[in-house]
């Protein structure tokens, strides 16, 4: 019982460090500028201000790349409500997707994995992406997670101004053939 309250706690106080951290740099980023970026609606079920609202972000994708992007996160769509609990409360969802160009295609891939060996020997690379997305992260080889944050906000808080600042989460999705297609940036 003991152990278990510590680590409510610990997960407690994970969670308030990450809410304060998300409100934090929103409200950075409502007083900065950024770039407009095309928005398209995969599903709209109702008013912004009265569903809950998904917002993909693509990285990884050179702008010749981005309808590839958009009919990945069509299926990701798809999929998601296809499934229990969302299909259930699918009509309670729209879903949109912000799409982003990057210099190059694909996502970092760094090799420090301690799972490095269930990865198929994927090679090494570094790659110059808008959101600078790597694998690897955490020592955990399929954990796909954007590192600038910043370009993450902004995109969303400039393209997606119906969300409040504290309703949010992305999923980045890359090029990358890779098993692991979804990331929360929250640590």
């Amino acid at each position: 019982m003991v152990r278990s309250n510590h680590l409510l706690m610990n997960y407690s106080n994970r969670i308030v460090k990450n809410f304060v951290l998300i409100v934090s740099l929103t409200l950075a980023v409502r007083t900065t500028t950024a770039q407009q970026y095309k928005v398209d609606t995969i599903v709209y079920n109702g008013s912004p201000d009265k569903f809950i609202n998904l917002v993909f972000l693509g990285d990884g994708f050179r702008a010749a790349e981005l309808p590839v992007y958009l009919e990945n996160a069509r299926k990701l769509s798809n999929y998601l409500f296809s499934i229990s609990p969302f299909s259930e409360y699918s009509h309670f969802f729209n879903v949109f997707a912000i799409s982003v160009p990057s210099p190059e295609s694909g996502a970092n891939h760094p090799g420090t994995a301690t799972d490095e060996s269930s990865s198929g020997n994927q090679p090494v690379a570094s790659v110059n992406t808008t959101f600078n997305s790597t694998f690897d992260y955490a020592s955990i080889h399929r954990l796909l997670v954007p590192q600038n944050y910043s370009a993450v906000f902004n995109a969303v808080a400039s393209n997606a101004p119906f969300l409040t600042r504290y309703s949010w989460w992305s999923i980045p999705l890359t090029t990358e053939d890779r098993a692991a297609r979804i990331s929360l940036p929250l640590h």
